[in-house]
């Protein structure tokens, strides 16, 4: 399968590996990847296409959007990667104390 633009992909090696990301960019080589909290959009990590795996493509409302508009916030990023690895909403609240979004 193909990679690209607005796919959800998984590091296979490096000190990130496991990390989940969003593609944001695409070069000949390399991704530009995307996590909404240690990358986010406005530095996305720069990873050789060899090392991440492909783990889906999100039906989320904010990656359509990403997808038509081309922008997005880190902290849509942050939600579209805690659902697609099945992470409920209430540990999304735990993980920020003062529940805020």
């Amino acid at each position: 399968m193909e990679i690209s633009y607005a796919d959800i992909v998984q590091s296979a090696a490096g000190h990130d590996k496991g990390t989940w990301y969003l593609v944001v960019g695409v070069e000949e080589n390399a991704f530009l990847l995307a996590d909404g909290k240690n990358k986010p959009l406005e530095r996305p990590k720069r990873k050789n296409k060899k090392h991440v795996r492909y783990r889906g493509r999100s039906s989320e409302a904010a990656i359509i959007r990403f997808l038509a508009e081309g922008r997005m916030e880190n902290k849509e990023i942050r939600k579209v990667l805690a659902i697609f690895r099945g992470e409920s909403q209430e540990n999304l609240r735990e993980a920020n104390p003062l529940g805020q979004r």
